[in-house]
Order: C-alpha cells, then sequence, then structure tokens
C-alpha cells in the first residue's frame, strides 16, 4: 500500500511511505460475489472511522460497492469492506498493528482538516510485463483493467488525481 500525500493548496502528490499488506485473499480481478475473497479494485474514498471495532484493529471503511462495482457484480455486495490493522483478510486491505497505527494517525489529520481520502486499488502495478499477463484473463476482467489503467497512467504521469465519475455501463470516466 503507498501513502501518496500533498499540503494543502498543492496540486502533486508526493510518496509518503509505502506499508506492506500483512494478509491478502482472492485472485486477481475485481469482487463480483459476497464472500468471494476477493479485494476490491477500482476508486474509493474512506467513510468511516472505528477505533473500537471488535473484530478488526483500527478499522476505516471504504466507499465499496460503488456504481461501477454494482454494474459488475453478479450478486448485490456486502458494503463492509474496510482497511484494519488485524492480519486476517477475506476481502479487507489489512496492515500490521503499527502500519495500521501510522496510516490512522494520517487519516484522522486529513478527515479532520475536511480533506477528501481517496482509496484508490489496483491489482497490481501496469507495467509492460504485468500487461503481457493479463491477456490470459477473460476479456470482461481486460475491458474492466484496460479502463482503471487510464487513471492509474494519468497519476504516474501527472502526480495528481483526474476527476473520477462513473457512467450507467459500469466504466470509470476521467476528467481533468
Amino acid at each position: 500500500m503507498e501513502v501518496w500525500l500533498k499540503n494543502s493548496g498543492e496540486v502533486r502528490y508526493k510518496l509518503f511511505k509505502t506499508f506492506p499488506l500483512c494478509a491478502i485473499s482472492g485472485n486477481l480481478g475485481p469482487k463480483k460475489y459476497n464472500r468471494d475473497g476477493q479485494i476490491p479494485e477500482g476508486f474509493y474514498e474512506v467513510t468511516n472511522f472505528n477505533p473500537k471495532d471488535k473484530y478488526k484493529y483500527l478499522a476505516m471503511k471504504i466507499s465499496f460497492p460503488n456504481v461501477v462495482d454494482r454494474e459488475i457484480a453478479e450478486e448485490p455486495l456486502t458494503t463492509n469492506i474496510f482497511i484494519h490493522g488485524t492480519c486476517e483478510t477475506t476481502a479487507d486491505i489489512v496492515l500490521d498493528k503499527e502500519d495500521m497505527e501510522q496510516l490512522y494517525i494520517l487519516c484522522v489529520e486529513a478527515r479532520n482538516r475536511k480533506e477528501t481520502i481517496y482509496v484508490d486499488i489496483y491489482p497490481f502495478r501496469f507495467t509492460k510485463e504485468n500487461e503481457e499477463m493479463m491477456k490470459s484473463f477473460p476479456k470482461k476482467t481486460l475491458r474492466f483493467w484496460s479502463n482503471i489503467r487510464d487513471a492509474y497512467l494519468y497519476f504516474e504521469e501527472n502526480f495528481w488525481l483526474p476527476r473520477i465519475n462513473a457512467n450507467n455501463k459500469g466504466q470509470y470516466i476521467y476528467e481533468e
């Protein structure tokens, strides 16, 4: 997990820190079913903070499912996807406790400044090698990845986010 920050009034983000995930689940590809073990892929925001979650250490809820997730899902999806510090997962993004404490404090500070906390989840870095590997996946998955790759490449080139919306065809739309 990479954490990118920018100062108020600045446009470009700078890499602050990279945290290793302490557990992962599922396979590559977007989440389509409940209990499929998939970590979502796409564009989200932190919507809720829970410092005292009974099962998840310092849980931060993300805005899953979004319009695109609901369009590509094979069934209605759960709304309970979190970033947390318990090294067990069946679809969440998990860090160890020490890293989660640092991330949680950063996110609380951003929330207190009324900043939106974006969570962009990609299946992998879109390198030439990984794009070659992508070709072995189903066409639906390739279309989805091609769609999110556009935002990934935009950020890699500019270090700021395009405005991300969705259409009723289950695709993200990007605007400067």
